[in-house]
């Protein structure tokens, strides 16, 4: 994991805690991060991407976790933290609306 992409998963779950008072979980907070590190750290390896692209899809997701976010939240019901299995579910009915950067027939 990338300690900085780690930190701004932080910061961004902190400010999405302070306004909606809906907890990211630790967990959850290291598997975002973790999955954001891995675009830069372990891809695909059907990625063909130009040298610094990998770190440019990692930006955009890190600023757009603010509204994945607020869609794990809108799936409700949350009774607690939005946990792990929340986000990995999430993620696999969002993955191909956008976040994989593999292109599709």
């Amino acid at each position: 994991m990338i300690d900085p992409i780690k930190d701004e998963v932080d910061v961004i779950s902190d400010d999405f805690q302070n306004s909606t008072g809906i907890k990211v979980s630790n967990n959850t907070r290291n598997l975002i991060a973790e999955t954001i590190s891995s675009i830069i750290e372990d891809p695909h390896p059907a990625w063909q991407l130009a040298g610094g692209q990998r770190e440019v899809f990692a930006q955009a997701y890190i600023k757009a976790l603010p509204l994945y976010l607020y869609g794990i939240w809108k799936e409700g019901p949350i009774g607690g933290p939005i946990t792990s299995f929340q986000f990995l579910h999430w993620l696999s009915n969002n993955l191909d609306a956008g976040l994989c950067v593999i292109r599709k027939p």
